[in-house]
């Protein structure tokens, strides 16, 4: 410092600096001599911050070389930034939830590039999302000409900002829109791609019908738009919500929408109910059939009328690889009652060759899963019965109606009431004369026991049996392993012989060293014997069959 001080005060010096006047009192000499003193010490330092901060910058731009995200290239940057702020719609794809709407507010306050990168990325301010009108209008200012995300609550003050530039609009979710509301958007979306609305409001022609990039909607509801609207056109997924139909014009809304969605991919109808009976007339009438949904990915009906998942599939024609997914609630109907009579229209069902069945979780009901031949999920059914026990029981009672198809594996989970008929199970089984796999799990012994009397009615081709979390003696096991070998003599009406048993997770069943050698001679016999061990009970008597005729 007294270095740089002597320095500059020499510099002072040469240019010509002050010399001593005899006019001036000593006190005002000091003064004088004080102010340059001043003078120099405020050029020192002025120089010294200039250098230090010169030293920092420098000191920084040297660390950051050795951080990555410094390194990136600004395109790279402002991608990341984009990702950041984006936000992605669930599965569900209407529930978006409000978050992060000041996002890149925050990014361009962190340094001087990462603001210029931001201000130079229109793209980082198009969603709109903000509760504050002056936030709303600099992110519509700083996103430029790019495509709009806009999300309005209930009675925003956003609307009055973002729907005069609805042609920029790409996603628009709109929380609430009442009767009052629809008379607003009747200008046409260009840009617009997805259209979540919740509220209630008339039948009416939204954006005026000229949506031509629209591809997924969610209507959660009563929220209806005219039956000739070309906004189904384009449609790929489609969801309604929570809809109450209060005649047969509304319900059959419904299927003419349907009709009108050719390329529909996912279509979700959820708590959409009528109150009205689906005998009456007009509606047999007035519904469309033959609906083409040749590019459906997905079809899920959740807690409809009872009446609506036969009414609605007998009229649609679906791909062969599609899912049909159905929920209901306190219902008394089989699948005999959700699928119509005849299958010929939906591929996808015609398709199942493996069969799964069991309970719910909270016990309060039940589910049935189908597979294709490669494993391919296509249906998949939940049952809540929130009064009924015997679920599965009442559920598999009508499967053979419901679905006469060759299976080729059937699961059972949870069918352990000994009190339910065996003649009706038995007749299950012998709906399916193509069955080569049998699965059991928690089940009563007396319905895998059946597998040794008639075997020509009783899956004929079964090759590979499988109990899981069951109890069997080892007499029955036994009983019902030689009756389905070909060892010895084997019976006559066996079309194939049993070829592998698995016993899985079953602590209970206690098996002889004699009996597990038999059982390896006889077939490929699979234990796990560490879930259970020697000397546990089991059941040692012949349990009692209701034979059939």
């Amino acid at each position: 410092m007294q270095t740089l001080t002597r320095h500059i005060e020499e510099e002072l010096d040469t240019v010509g600096g002050d010399h001593p006047n005899s006019s001036l009192s000593e006190s005002a000499l000091e003064i004088r001599r004080c102010e340059k003193k001043m003078e120099i010490l405020q050029l020192a330092f002025n120089a010294i911050k200039v250098h230090t901060t010169s030293v920092l910058e420098a000191g920084r731009v040297h660390r950051n070389q050795y951080v990555l995200i410094y390194r990136l290239p600004n395109e790279v940057l402002a991608r990341i930034f984009e990702l950041t702020v984006k936000k992605e719609p669930s599965q569900s794809f209407s529930d978006i939830a409000h978050s992060g709407s000041k996002s890149p507010m925050v990014i361009a306050s962190v340094s001087k590039r990462w603001r210029e990168v931001a201000l130079n990325n229109p793209r980082m301010w198009s969603i709109i999302d903000a509760d504050s009108p002056r936030t709303a209008s600099l992110f519509m200012e700083r996103s430029r000409s790019v495509p709009l995300d806009c999300y309005l609550r209930a009675k925003s003050h956003l609307r009055k900002i973002v729907l005069p530039q609805i042609h920029r609009v790409r996603f628009l979710q709109v929380h609430f829109m009442y009767w009052d509301d629809a008379s607003q958007f009747l200008a046409p979306a260009p840009r617009l791609e997805e259209l979540d609305a919740r509220g209630y409001a008339p039948n009416s022609t939204l954006f005026g019908g000229a949506t031509p990039r629209l591809r997924r909607m969610c209507l959660t509801g009563s929220i209806s738009i005219q039956l000739t609207a070309a906004i189904y056109a384009g449609l790929t997924r489609l969801s309604l919500r929570l809809v109450w139909g209060k005649n047969v014009a509304s319900f059959c809304q419904l299927l003419h929408a349907l009709a009108m969605s050719p390329l529909l991919e996912y279509l979700e109808i959820d708590s959409v109910r009528t109150i009205f009976s689906s005998n009456e007339p007009s509606l047999a009438l007035s519904a469309p059939t033959n609906i083409h949904l040749l590019h459906l990915i997905a079809l899920n009906l959740k807690d409809v009328d009872e009446w609506a998942p036969q009414y609605i599939l007998a009229r649609l024609i679906t791909p062969p690889s599609s899912l049909l997914e159905v929920q209901q609630v306190n219902t008394q109907r089989g699948l005999h009652g959700i699928l119509p009579a005849s299958l010929d229209n939906l591929l996808n069902i015609q398709s199942i060759r493996h069969l799964y069945c069991g309970p719910l979780v909270e016990g309060t009901g039940c589910w049935i899963r189908g597979e294709t031949s490669d494993r391919r999920t296509v249906l998949f059914v939940c049952y809540h019965t929130l009064s009924e026990p015997g679920a599965i029981h009442q559920i598999l009672s009508g499967i053979t109606k419901a679905l006469p198809i060759p299976l080729q594996s059937l699961s059972i989970d949870s069918y352990l009431d000994g009190e339910w008929s065996v003649s009706s199970f038995t007749e299950i089984l012998a709906s399916f004369p193509f069955i080569e796999e049998l699965s059991f799990g928690q089940c009563h012994p007396k319905y895998i026991q059946m597998l040794t009397t008639k075997v020509a009615s009783r899956c004929p081709r079964l090759q590979k049996l499988s109990i899981q979390e069951s109890k069997i003696s080892e007499k029955m096991l036994l009983s019902v392993v030689r009756h389905r070998t070909t060892v010895h003599e084997p019976a006559p009406d066996i079309g194939s012989p049993l070829r592998t048993l698995e016993i899985i997770h079953c602590p209970d069943i206690s098996i002889s060293p004699s009996g597990v050698v038999e059982l390896q001679t006889l077939l490929d016999f699979r234990w796990d014997k560490e879930s259970g061990g020697e000397g546990m009970s089991v059941i040692d008597k012949d349990l009692e069959i209701e034979e059939t005729g």
